[in-house]
């Protein structure tokens, strides 16, 4: 039984740190691309 305890399952390459940047989508990005989108696609439905 000691030879089982002694089994490590999993083991950390590095340390765990914060990211230097805050990775999200661009909030403005995604507003005028569904802004014009939803300009566009009515407009060419309408035609």
């Amino acid at each position: 039984m000691k030879l089982v305890e002694d089994v490590k399952t999993y083991y950390y390459l590095s340390s765990p740190d914060y990211p230097v940047v805050k990775d999200n989508p661009k909030r403005a990005l995604i507003l005028a691309i569904g802004f014009i989108i939803g300009i566009l696609l009515p407009t060419f439905f309408i035609l």
